[in-house]
């Protein structure tokens, strides 16, 4: 037992060919860079032969990272941001965003917060979660568990959704799934301003 174990440990954590510390720290820092996040940082596993389990771990520590800091400071970063005109126009998009967002959080309370950084699509993830809890109120200790298991969610639904491409289409570059994959962001994201219009258009 002991030594299935072991043998699993090393060859589904530890070792595979092609890949240092050079790749997991790819993974690790773009997880925590916003829009990114760990949508796109588990992209790198496959892409550089890592194990499965490996990337989504270096991936969900990396995207959970900045979620204390910014719940905790962002509204004063943001005051100190909106004394810059150019910074300040970004800080009021984001909040404007937040706040579009906020009624699926208040509907559910913690589920809402959950369900909103699970869903891996353009425009939700642990940044713009954590920013509406921040705008919220919500203490720490009630919104980051929610995100910390939307977090987790996320990062399964991505790792099986790279590395079956990767076990599907092995003869299939690289370059093309990452253009598959941008297409379908791009197409995700004309349907959201689509279906904006048409809200805006029946609320009038």
């Amino acid at each position: 037992m002991l030594e299935a174990i072991r043998t699993f440990i090393f060859d589904s954590i530890l070792y595979a060919d092609g890949y240092g510390w050079k790749e997991i720290l790819k993974v690790f820092f773009t997880s925590m860079v916003p829009v990114l996040e760990l949508r796109a940082a588990i992209a790198f596993g496959p892409l550089h032969q890592m194990p499965w389990l490996l990337t989504y771990l270096t991936a969900v520590i990396g995207n959970l990272i900045p979620v204390p800091f910014i719940i905790l400071f962002i509204r004063q970063i943001f005051s100190f941001m909106k004394k810059n005109k150019i910074l300040g126009g970004l800080v009021e998009r984001l909040e404007a965003k937040a706040d579009r967002k906020k009624g699926q959080v208040l509907k559910y309370a913690s589920w809402g917060l959950f369900l909103f950084v699970a869903v891996p699509l353009p425009g939700t993830g642990a940044w713009t979660g954590s920013l509406m809890a921040a705008m919220l109120d919500l203490r720490l200790k009630k919104a980051f568990p929610a995100i910390a298991l939307g977090v987790l969610t996320a990062g399964v639904v991505m790792t099986f959704f790279y590395y079956f491409l990767a076990y599907a289409f092995p003869d299939v570059s690289y370059t093309m799934i990452v253009a598959v994959i941008a297409a379908a962001v791009v197409f995700m994201l004309a349907l959201a301003c689509i279906y904006r219009k048409m809200r805006r258009k029946k609320g009038k």
